[in-house]
């Protein structure tokens, strides 16, 4: 882990990818790198806490994404599945009734207009 003061004319709010605060850049800024890539600007905050509790803080992050991924995976594997046959079945069942809802409204629409033309035909009748 190599963590950098640089130079910044960027005043732009960032994300602590430590503590995943949102910051404002200054004109020096805590970089975090991986083998000269970069991952991530570091808050002043944390920088301010030491190497060790960075490191502690990345690895309770890495706790929580390990765990995060795994029930994401169990997710994937399971109950999405369910729920998403569900959520598909729920429309189905949603667009027939839309369906049967159309077709009586065009029912309904025809029956109005051949009631309109019974009237106007008894009506000129009546004239």
């Amino acid at each position: 882990m190599d963590i950098r003061l640089l130079a910044s004319n960027v005043f732009d709010d960032h994300r602590c990818y430590v503590c995943g605060h949102l910051f404002e850049l200054g004109h020096v800024a805590a970089a975090y790198e991986r083998d000269a890539d970069w991952i991530g600007y570091i808050c002043d905050a944390c920088v301010a806490l030491g190497e060790q509790a960075v490191r502690l803080s990345l690895y309770k992050k890495a706790i929580w994404l390990e765990a995060e991924a795994a029930r994401l995976r169990e997710d994937v594997e399971n109950s999405i599945q369910v729920k998403i046959s569900a959520c598909v079945e729920h429309m189905r069942e949603y667009m027939r009734r839309e369906r049967d809802r159309d077709a009586r409204a065009a029912r309904a629409e025809e029956e109005i207009e051949a009631y309109l033309e019974r009237v106007e035909r008894a009506w000129s009748v009546k004239k």
